[in-house]
């Protein structure tokens, strides 16, 4: 699958919602001209997975008379869109110390969502297990924008940024899989996989003895579902560790890593964007994405 962000076919979902309300036309004018649909979105909406897997970005906008209630909101529908794969912003409302800010890093961080660029005094907040992200802002982590800045430069990083196919929740992998000893490894390993084979038809797995991480192992053969040079299997290495094997394992010695690169085996090219990779460089695990397996429910 060719990489697509920044070619003639543009992003994949080109989508933007932004949170309760739209902004002015006058603001939105950067992201039209960058062909990015914007539409307004409810809480009700953002629980519903069909609505979800066609977003690039949410946008929530904190309200100066109501600082404290966006962080229920938080709460309850940031950890589908990160599984989702969608780009999560937050605008912080203007006041005179920090309190504004506090209040939605205290929101996410009892999520238990990645922060993207914490202050040095809100990283010892953090768990070490949600810090592996906080240098990337492609990687799957919740990005908060200060309320000085303009909207034609929110405009410029959510559209340079664009999140790449969603979960591919029809995906039903086949094999033995009892090296996933309990429900949430199961579940967990499940999204991962429909994550990082979103363009897969059929995905059979074959366990493989485990490594020194102590991490489940799997020989993966990957039928690709718009095959480009013969419909059969493609093989695939595929690990599927926990946040704290893989802290345990690699530290601070690798760069942060989308989902797509942690399931998928073989060689990482010298210079690619996060969630286009194609079937043949697949690359290993590196850090765990998945925020809660069971906010992936879906709500008629």
């Amino acid at each position: 699958m060719a990489i697509q962000e920044f070619g003639t076919n543009g992003p994949f979902r080109a989508k933007v919602a932004f949170f309760d309300s739209l902004p002015a036309e006058a603001d939105l004018a950067r992201f039209k001209e960058r062909k990015f649909e914007c539409v307004d979105c409810t809480e009700h909406q953002l629980q519903n997975l069909k609505f979800v897997a066609h977003l690039d970005a949410v946008i929530f906008s904190q309200q100066p008379k109501r600082r404290q209630a966006i962080g229920d909101v938080l709460k309850a529908r940031v950890p589908l869109l990160l599984n989702c794969g969608v780009r999560v912003y937050v605008r912080i409302a203007e006041d005179s110390g920090d309190y504004s800010r506090k209040v939605i890093f205290q929101a996410l961080l009892e999520a238990s969502v990645p922060i993207a660029k914490p202050r040095p005094q809100e990283m010892e907040q953090i768990p070490k297990s949600l810090r592996e992200r906080e240098s990337s802002m492609l990687a799957p982590s919740v990005h908060l924008f200060d309320s000085g800045m303009e909207w034609v430069d929110i405009a410029h990083i959510v559209c340079d940024q664009p999140a790449g196919m969603p979960p591919n929740r029809d995906l039903k992998p086949d094999g033995d899989l009892s090296s996933l000893k309990t429900e949430e490894e199961r579940e967990e390993g499940l999204l991962l996989l429909q994550r990082a084979f979103e363009d897969c038809k059929t995905l059979h797995l074959r366990p493989m003895a485990e490594g020194l991480s102590g991490a489940p192992v799997f020989k993966a053969y990957a039928a690709l579902d718009q095959p480009v040079a013969g419909d059969w299997p493609y093989l695939h290495f595929v690990p599927l560790p926990k946040n704290e094997w893989v802290m345990r394992v690699s530290g601070d010695r690798h760069a942060p890593r989308s989902d797509e690169e942690r399931v998928r085996g073989g060689r990482r090219p010298a210079k690619r964007t996060l969630d286009a990779a194609g079937p043949a460089i697949r690359w290993r695990i590196a850090e765990a994405g998945v925020v809660s397996a069971s906010a992936m429910q879906p709500v008629a």
